[in-house]
């Protein structure tokens, strides 16, 4: 169970599972229906997990081309899916687990149930045919599917409420990304992917900018993107600062991030260079595609940057801490170069930028 052991999560779920135990009858046997009318997904993890969830949906839409679409997602994701082109129905969760919003405990609970029954009254309504979780990690909308009567319910038993899955898969650690895991749950629609190393995310870039990027887009540059939603996958500031200084004698740099801490650290880090731009907490989502679109390296760490840039096909230097396994989340591309970091690692910052000048080079 992918929970950590020992905790009250941990214990809560093994007594949901023992006394649910009846539910396993005829579990994997049940017949799924060849023609859905309706099919409901769900990841309500974050922004890059939901960015990664993309990958799946042109392949179910090759199958099921009429098929409509919903997608279950926190509402920090909502920007990904509710204007996506194969997505018709969005409904928020936002578990309190998930939630990294700066309120109290009591409110991220409280926003749990209130959109959690939003969601179930919602979807109660549209009547899904089949309904996927996407997420093998706790939590999951695993009983949300079970309480929507959804006769066909789709996931990993490693998350908890596995006995409220009418179809279930083991996870077994391996050495693959993470749409890769999520495309075995494809399987039992008999859709079957074998030879990728990836499903490539499904991502829009629009082509009209707003004011906002208008001046910055004009000439060369690079994104530095130097935070994370897990402060153990950062850089050292100091890393940050001496490759910075090095990289913005010869070409524009643009930071990206989100929130006062993040800000602060772009500042210290730019020392009023005027070749380099903070743009924490300045662009919406769309805002944010654009600018790596049109960037000419991306440089940043295990974050919804890398998984935008890798989607994008950018030539993209990603800085990944030894605290997951980075198979799990950077794609194998031939323009993505992952350079793992840690405690017992240290990281040849001249490496870097000659690698990231090698990128720019390739790209001009």
């Amino acid at each position: 169970m992918l929970v950590k052991k020992y905790s009250r999560a941990y214990f809560f779920l093994k007594i949901i599972d023992f006394f649910t135990f009846f539910l396993r009858k005829n579990r994997n046997q049940k017949k799924i229906t060849k023609n859905p009318k309706k099919i409901l997904l769900s990841n309500i993890a974050h922004l890059g997990d939901v960015v990664i969830s993309t990958g799946v949906l042109p392949h179910i839409k090759e199958k099921y081309p009429d098929a409509k679409i919903g997608f279950i997602c926190g509402s920090w994701a909502s920007d990904v899916v509710t204007q996506h082109p194969l997505i018709d129905k969005v409904y928020f969760v936002d578990h309190r687990i998930l939630n990294r919003s700066d309120i109290s405990i009591l409110k991220k609970m409280f926003s749990y149930f209130r959109s959690k029954y939003k969601a179930l009254k919602e979807i109660k309504k549209e009547k899904y045919d089949i309904a996927i979780d996407l997420y093998f990690f706790f939590p999951n909308c695993i009983h949300l599917f079970f309480k929507s009567k959804i006769p066909t319910r789709i996931g990993y038993t490693s998350g908890g409420y596995k006995n409220f899955l009418t179809h279930t898969l083991e996870w077994i650690e391996k050495d693959q990304h993470v749409s890769i895991y999520q495309s075995k749950l494809l399987e039992f629609l008999d859709i079957k992917k074998t030879g990728l190393k990836y499903l490539n995310p499904l991502i829009t870039v629009e082509r009209n900018f707003d004011p906002v990027l208008s001046d910055i887009i004009k000439k060369d540059y690079v994104v530095f993107h130097i935070g994370s939603g897990d402060q153990r996958k950062n850089w050292p500031i100091d890393n940050w600062k001496i490759l910075t200084k090095k990289a913005a004698e010869k070409i524009k740099i643009v930071f990206t991030g989100k929130g006062s801490f993040e800000n602060k650290q772009i500042e210290n880090i730019i020392q009023n260079n005027s070749n380099c731009f903070n743009f924490c907490d300045k662009l919406n989502y769309k805002n944010l595609v654009q600018l790596i679109d049109k960037a000419k390296s991306i440089v940043c760490t295990d974050s919804l940057i890398s998984h935008i840039s890798s989607a994008l096909n950018k030539q993209t230097l990603v800085l990944f801490s030894n605290v997951n396994n980075p198979q799990h989340w950077i794609m194998k591309k031939e323009n993505i170069h992952q350079i793992v970091f840690g405690i017992d690692s240290v990281v040849d910052i001249d490496f870097i930028y000659k690698r990231l000048f090698d990128f720019i080079k390739n790209a001009l």
